[in-house]
């Protein structure tokens, strides 16, 4: 089998993943019922909760100090 970053490989496991740095952080909950009201727009709701996650995807990766090594 061929696996990256090793190439060809006969023995078991062929592939082995790199090391990663995983970072993850937990946003404050969103009560959809006291922001949007009883009968909420299904595509406002799912806007505003990609809008903050993005922004808290945008955060984490400008306090990074390499792209992919972290």
């Amino acid at each position: 089998s061929f696996g990256f970053p090793f190439g060809f490989s006969v023995i078991f496991p062929p592939n082995v993943p790199l090391p990663a740095k995983i970072v993850t952080e937990v946003l404050e909950p969103i009560d959809v019922t006291a922001r949007f009201g009883d009968n909420p727009d299904i595509e406002e709701v799912d806007a505003h909760v990609r809008s903050v996650m993005q922004t808290a995807l945008d955060r984490l990766a400008r306090q990074r100090r390499f792209p992919v090594l972290g």
